[in-house]
């Protein structure tokens, strides 16, 4: 990563600079048996993405399928908040 996580605490919307030198966008955070994970999509290639957590000074990646089948529902919750508070008011109810 470019700067130090020491003391940085990462969120939705963030830019993160990863070991093998992509940008990713962190587009939706879930919490799961009390660790916060992040949906992390690469900015020049939407298909490569990664699903990590914020571990001191590193964003550790997970492969662990059931963790994952987990965290998706969540994710897409996190998503949903995400736009309506991008949306005016009154367009809101529309997004579910």
């Amino acid at each position: 990563m470019e700067d130090s996580l020491k003391d940085i605490r990462i969120q939705v919307k963030d830019m993160v600079v990863l070991e093998d030198d992509h940008t990713y966008a962190v587009t939706a955070s879930a919490i799961l048996e009390n660790i916060e994970y992040y949906f992390l999509v690469d900015i020049n290639n939407s298909q490569n993405i990664k699903i990590g957590y914020q571990d001191k000074e590193e964003i550790v990646m997970i492969e662990d399928q059931s963790i994952i089948k987990s965290l998706m529902p969540k994710f897409g919750q996190s998503v949903i908040k995400t736009i309506k508070e991008f949306l005016p008011s009154e367009k809101n109810d529309e997004v579910k």
